[in-house]
């Protein structure tokens, strides 16, 4: 069941439209005769006029701004266009992104290259036909150098060759 207090926030809609030239005064003649005895009984409506009387006070108050010209329409869709293409990303934006990552591993892989290649003090000359030195350090070469001893072929002689060089180091 809708009671008057159920609909006391809205207006009518028969009445709405006439509620701000009422507040202003601009409505004449039986139409304002006719606002006047609705108001007297319709709540919603009563209320909707003391709301947009509030409202209007309240717009009184405020200075009017000055109109920011023909040219202000141009400069905030300017300002907007230009902030939209920030948030594009182009074509080729992967393809760099890429080329940056593949420019940096080969330039890390070449400083490697270069530090392992400077750390060698002997150079060996190799047998292959182009004739190219390859710098070794010293440790390396003796593993890679085979010794008079050769490879001990039983258990027996891999202990004689490891206290022969706890012997031969003292």
């Amino acid at each position: 069941m809708n009671t008057e207090n159920d609909f006391a926030g809205f207006a009518c809609s028969d009445y709405e439209a006439f509620l701000e030239d009422y507040l202003e005064g601009s409505l004449e003649g039986s139409g304002a005769r006719k606002l006047t005895e609705h108001l007297k009984t319709c709540a919603g409506c009563s209320q909707a006029l003391l709301d947009a009387s509030a409202a209007s006070q309240w717009l009184h108050q405020v200075q009017a701004t000055p109109d920011p010209g023909p040219g202000f329409a141009h400069l905030v869709m300017a300002r907007i266009r230009t902030h939209e293409s920030y948030g594009r990303a182009s074509f080729w934006e992967p393809f760099v992104s890429l080329a940056w990552k593949f420019a940096t591993t080969a330039a890390l892989a070449l400083v490697v290259m270069l530090a392992y290649a400077s750390r060698g003090n002997t150079t060996v000359a190799t047998a292959n036909s182009t004739g190219a030195a390859v710098s070794v350090p010293s440790d390396v070469q003796d593993i890679l150098v085979a010794s008079e001893s050769g490879v001990p072929a039983t258990r027996s002689e891999m202990v004689r060759m490891v206290t022969e060089s706890d012997n031969a180091e003292q």
